[in-house]
């Protein structure tokens, strides 16, 4: 049998403390056999750099609040269903993104046959607004003198508060000697920070000729404490690159110089030697003087 079940689900939902929340999902068969599949709810663990892992079992906290609409769904080959999971939001959860994790398994429906059975997971958030402790740190990890034709670096932005914070940004580089006037400007999507991660972007360094200095400057944006405004944190450093062609050019170039040198020198001394050497006498000419 071909395909299999796939999912699409609304990432993010509002909902209020101590209401209700509905959010739908899709459910698809790609396959070519008509097929059932169930919904539960699972826990989900988010860790640094977007990781996400679905637990065995249900969330303590949701478990009993999370409903979906129908449970089981029956669908034809190539066809979708519409679910929508309603979630009881608990009275004084607090405002801040709260992840609900669940899983698609398929029902195994041949007898006596070894079935392979794929479980999809994924999760849905609910924003809870309100006053929220949001709080990120940035660190810009490249080395200061990179021998290399551009150096590769890291940004890191960790969340240093309690509540998940979802951030964006940008990086401005400019380079001299040779760089244009307009900073060449990299911009970082909209990205998820839970509490005590980690979400790490690459930063390249490239000069505008085989060596020169960079410099980075750039700030990494997100909501305020009440999600009114917008807070900053800025970051920049200036680093030197320098391709190693550099050097076998300049060492060729110095070697070059060196053996020129040289020559020109043995030449010179050539021709004082030439010019101080006695002129040999005559073949027959006697040195006594007499008869």
């Amino acid at each position: 049998r071909g395909g299999g079940v796939v999912l699409r689900a609304r990432v993010r939902r509002p909902a209020r403390d101590g209401g209700t929340g509905r959010i739908p999902i899709v459910c698809g068969n790609r396959g070519t056999w008509p097929g059932t599949a169930t919904i539960s709810t699972r826990s989900v663990m988010l860790g640094g750099n977007g990781s996400v892992r679905i637990g065995t079992g249900a969330d303590p906290q949701w478990g009993s609040r999370v409903t979906f609409l129908p449970p089981t769904v029956t669908l034809g080959a190539r066809q979708y269903a519409n679910v929508v999971i309603v979630v009881q939001v608990p009275a004084g959860i607090g405002s801040d993104l709260h992840f609900i994790g669940f899983i698609v398994s398929p029902v195994a429906t041949a007898q006596g046959k070894v079935s392979i059975i794929n479980q999809i997971g994924s999760f849905v958030t609910l924003d809870v607004p309100g006053l929220r402790e949001a709080r990120l740190g940035v660190t810009l990890q490249i080395p200061g003198f990179t021998l290399a034709r551009q150096a590769h670096g890291s940004l890191q932005v960790a969340n240093l508060g309690h509540s998940a914070v979802r951030f964006w940004g940008e990086n401005n580089t400019t380079s001299w000697p040779g760089g244009d006037a307009t900073p060449d400007q990299h911009r970082y999507d909209t990205s998820l920070a839970p509490v005590a991660t980690t979400r790490s972007m690459t930063v390249i360094a490239r000069p505008a000729w085989p060596l020169g200095f960079v410099q980075m400057q750039g700030q990494i944006i997100y909501p305020s404490v009440t999600g009114s405004a917008t807070k900053e944190v800025a970051f920049s450093k200036r680093v030197f690159v320098m391709d190693p062609w550099v050097i076998i050019v300049a060492a060729v170039l110095l070697l070059g110089g060196v053996l020129l040198g040289w020559l020109r020198h043995h030449r010179r001394r050539a021709r004082r030697l030439s010019a101080v050497q006695p002129a040999p006498e005559p073949a027959g000419r006697s040195s006594s003087g007499g008869p």
